[in-house]
Parts: structure tokens; sequence; C-alpha cells
């Protein structure tokens, strides 16, 4: 489950940085240039995270922490636009504001990562009965 999470996120940072770029270049959105920044932010935080998986140094609070990023940015997003613009979207525009599925996705994925974490520190605290083998050799004769 932990690797489909990172192919997740390496997917996302990708269609995102492609989006980002394409309304940079091609100036025909109506997103605010601020929208833009703080989509720029995203890919490259997700960016750092992917290339520390990558080289096998991430750990879960990382995931967390950047999925916990971007749905603040994408709540953030859809407020700001909601109250200040009035205008069309086009696909481009949507993968780079975010929308209530990427809300979810991200929520669900930090649950499993949590969730994941907590029972590597549960396990450490549970008691296991010595083996058969064990209890024998400790027996004196």
């Amino acid at each position: 489950m932990k690797q489909v999470i990172y192919y997740y996120l390496f997917l996302k940072v990708l269609i995102k940085a492609v989006a980002c770029g394409y309304l940079f270049i091609a100036d025909s959105t109506g997103l605010p240039m601020f929208v833009l920044g703080v989509c720029a932010v995203l890919v490259v935080a997700g960016g750092i995270v992917a290339f520390r998986h990558h080289k096998s140094k991430t750990k879960p609070n990382e995931i967390t922490l950047f999925f916990i990023a971007e749905i603040i940015a994408t709540v953030f997003n859809l407020v700001f636009l909601s109250t200040t613009t009035l205008m069309e979207t086009s696909i481009f525009d949507m993968i780079v504001t975010g929308s209530l599925l990427d809300v979810i996705l991200a929520s669900v994925i930090i649950v499993i990562t949590m969730k994941s974490k907590t029972a590597y520190i549960n396990m450490g605290k549970q008691r296991f009965a010595p083996q058969a083998n064990e209890a024998a050799n400790k027996i004196r004769y």
C-alpha cells in the first residue's frame, strides 16, 4: 500500500507540474498568479518527498505533512476563487486549484499512513509468551 501512495504522489505532482507550467506559459487563464504560486510550492514540496522516497530516506510523517498541505492549499484555492472570480474553468485550471475529490483522497491517505504508523508503535508494546524451547532452556536440573 505504501508503494501505491508514493506512485499516486508522483503522478499527482507530475500532472500538477504540467498543468501549472502550461497555464503559466500559455497565459490563457483567468487564475491569479497567487494560485499558480501555491501550485508551484506544492509541486516542489511533492517533488522533494518523491525524490527522498526514491533515495529511501522518507518517513510516513513527510507524506502526511505533504497531504495536509495539499488539503489546506486546495480548500484555500476553492474558497479564494469562489469569492473573487467568476469564470469558466478548463481542466488545467481544475487540476491546479484542486477539487473536493482531492481533499477526500488526501484525507484517506492521511488516515492510512497514520494507521500504519500507529500499528508499528503499538506492536512494540505487546508482550509475547516464551516459546517452548526457551522455557525448557531456563529450567535448571
